[in-house]
């Protein structure tokens, strides 16, 4: 069964805070985001922050401050760009440098590997520059890429995936991921074949009974 290598997060918006950076001393992460990430861990599947983070261009904090913080959330590694996006570097998002370093450093197949994030016209463009799998959470900038910065991005990098994976109840944060883990693991379905229900099924997510896996007409479209 064809399965996902490596899942690529985003910081700021997705595993917590506001989108906005704040210094990882202070940052406080939604409630329920260890969690999620335990259970990607459990199905096998390596976690790597990537995150955009020019505020270390200006001193405001260090390399070291983010990767120390991404070791105690258990990430199996981190790519961070300290740059303004002015500068015209090869990493920041949208642009894939950060994704490619990986590949090489790790000798993974980006078209079996997702980025999950809030921000169309960063995170999901640089996943679709490199083919991955494209999760938009709602969480942080997720409404308004989804809206009113919409024309920035979609047409050239939707979603596989939509969702919030910070909902109010913890049953819920493990029952939205669990279904990622489904969806990651999938090798083919019918379109409008629903994701089948999770060990989660009392759990009142809105999402349960809606969220349908999109179109996949073959193993490769993976």
């Amino acid at each position: 069964m064809l399965k996902i290598q490596t899942v690529f997060v985003d910081r700021d918006g997705t595993l917590g805070g506001n989108g906005h950076f704040i210094h990882p001393r202070d940052f406080e992460l939604f409630p329920s985001s260890l969690k999620a990430l335990q259970l990607l861990k459990e199905n096998g599947v390596k976690i790597f922050a990537l995150t955009n983070q020019h505020n270390i261009s200006k001193g405001l904090a260090t390399e070291s401050d983010f990767h120390k913080e991404f070791e105690s959330y258990g990430f199996d590694a981190a790519y961070i760009c300290p740059h303004e996006p002015e500068d015209g570097c090869e990493c920041h998002k949208p642009q894939p440098g950060m994704l490619q370093k990986a590949a090489a450093e790790y000798e993974l197949d980006l078209t079996h590997c997702a980025v999950i994030g809030d921000v169309g016209s960063t995170d999901m463009l640089a996943a679709a520059a490199v083919g991955a799998k494209r999760i938009l959470v709602e969480t942080g900038w997720g409404k308004q890429s989804l809206e009113k910065y919409r024309h920035k991005w979609y047409e050239q990098a939707s979603p596989d995936f939509v969702g919030s994976i910070t909902l109010n109840r913890e049953t819920r944060i493990n029952c939205f991921t669990e279904k990622i883990v489904q969806y990651m693991k999938v090798r083919a379905i019918p379109q409008g074949v629903a994701l089948k229900s999770c060990r989660y099924n009392q759990c009142g997510d809105p999402f349960h009974p809606q969220i349908k896996l999109p179109r996949i007409d073959s193993v490769s479209s993976l």
